[in-house]
């Protein structure tokens, strides 16, 4: 599933190169955000946020109540395997991240790049 994982890094790179840092996570992922507020993350995005930035940013706002399983478990093995990177990672640590994906995992991080690209109408790297 060469593509898959292209995929897969590219939406990684395309949220990690841009999300500013909205504060530390407590490690819960609400599952009650507001589209608004969901969205809303990503339209703050930057070129030079880190992984873990990422990551605190995505578990602060959570997702919204009506997010398929697929995608919310894609949304937590994102952050999970973001977490996990060393905290100045580069655009080639999130491409190894993506090749690591195996899976169900992979799967459902793509099902949550496609849920983020419908919902919130943002234009992911294929």
């Amino acid at each position: 599933m060469p593509l898959t994982r292209t995929l897969v890094a590219a939406g990684a790179l395309a949220l990690s190169g841009g999300l500013a840092a909205c504060g530390a996570s407590d490690g819960s992922t609400p599952g009650d955000a507001s589209p608004a507020d969901f969205c809303r993350t990503f339209a703050g995005l930057r070129a030079t946020t880190a992984p873990h930035d990422l990551a605190a940013a995505l578990s602060k706002v959570g997702t919204p109540q009506d997010i398929d399983a697929s995608a919310r478990r894609g949304f937590e093995v994102l952050i999970d395997h973001l977490r996990a990177l060393p905290a100045n990672s580069q655009a080639h640590a999130l491409r190894g991240m993506a090749r690591r994906l195996v899976g169900s995992e992979e799967t459902d991080v793509v099902a949550f790049l496609t849920y983020v690209t419908r919902e919130c109408h943002t234009d992911l790297p294929s």
